[in-house]
């Protein structure tokens, strides 16, 4: 009997060493794996943004590899058929069927790389911000209303003037403009007097830096930066029912 005892303790003990490893990597294998969680991007961009920065940022490396491969007159031509300028539209200067879509590709055109950087960091702050809140389609249309919105603001002040104006800082006012708007109907900043005190200090410093003038001596187009930021108020003050 005791002779049994043993032998069955031994049967245990030999099982246990033997098999319980192997039945341990067993459940291991049967066991789900949970696959790793997606890193986040560096820039976690949102669509609409991401693009107007690659469309802005590519559009302009290509015309300045043309520069530097060509004689520039080219690009120069380029550009200036697609900038914005007053006086073809009040008839003292020629005009042809291109102009009429000036009041928007002048915003994807700019005067150099500082002018592409200052305007690619506006959008990566205001425009990432914006369309996470209100989402791609109105972002989209905050942007090119207030471009359009901005050039018939520039035109306003000076229908007879020859310059042309490029740059995305129309748009980009607009949406400074509708960010500042949807904080203030949620609550987020302050009362009324506070926002009509904010308009009326980023007017002002348009106004200044437009007669300071941009580095270089390069003229601003300061009426246009306020025309897209009020624009971008009006849209959301329209759109104000809906849920932003």
């Amino acid at each position: 009997m005791n002779d049994d005892i043993r032998k069955s303790n031994g049967h245990l003990n030999g099982h246990g060493n033997g098999k319980i490893s192997d039945l341990e990597e067993e459940r291991k294998k049967r066991t789900p794996k949970h696959p790793k969680p997606p890193k986040e991007p560096f820039l976690n961009l949102p669509p609409v943004t991401k693009a107007l920065i690659a469309v802005i940022v590519g559009l302009h490396f290509i015309l300045w590899a043309l520069v530097k491969t060509t004689n520039g007159e080219m690009v120069e031509s380029l550009v200036y058929r697609f900038a914005f300028i007053p006086a073809r539209f009040s008839g003292t200067m020629p005009s042809d069927i291109w102009s009429l879509f000036t009041p928007i590709t002048y915003a994807f055109f700019h005067g150099g790389w500082f002018h592409v950087l200052v305007n690619s960091l506006m959008l990566l702050a205001l425009g990432a911000g914006f369309e996470k809140n209100v989402g791609p389609r109105l972002t989209l249309f905050v942007f090119f209303v207030s471009s359009i919105f901005a050039a018939f603001t520039h035109f306003i002040l000076g229908p007879s003037s020859p310059s042309p104006m490029v740059g995305a800082s129309g748009g980009i006012s607009g949406l400074f403009g509708a960010l500042l708007y949807i904080l203030f109907l949620r609550g987020q900043f302050g009362t009324p007097a506070m926002f009509k005190k904010a308009i009326l200090v980023f007017i002002a410093i348009s106004v200044i830096f437009g007669f300071l003038g941009g580095p270089g001596g390069a003229a601003i187009a300061w009426a246009a930066h306020i025309g897209g930021f009020l624009c971008g108020i009006v849209i959301i003050h329209t759109f104000r029912k809906k849920k932003i």
